[in-house]
């Protein structure tokens, strides 16, 4: 939950506020997925639905494509 201009948001809220059709993940995230199982589904799930949305997602530090 974040709270910003006193208004409290949910993460997923921030999904339908702007269009873009871009979404970047974080090298730190991308770097802890090959040592803790929990952070890779985390990863897993956020791509998948990222697909859903049509959006093109961004991997810092990965530089292949699939």
């Amino acid at each position: 939950m974040t709270v910003q201009n006193g208004i409290t948001k949910e993460p997923y809220e921030y999904l339908g506020a702007k269009p873009f059709n871009v979404l970047k993940l974080n090298i730190s995230l991308i770097r802890q997925i090959s040592s803790n199982f929990r952070k890779a589904i985390i990863v897993e799930s956020i791509i998948n639905l990222a697909k859903k949305l049509n959006l093109r997602v961004v991997a810092e530090g990965v530089e292949m494509e699939s």
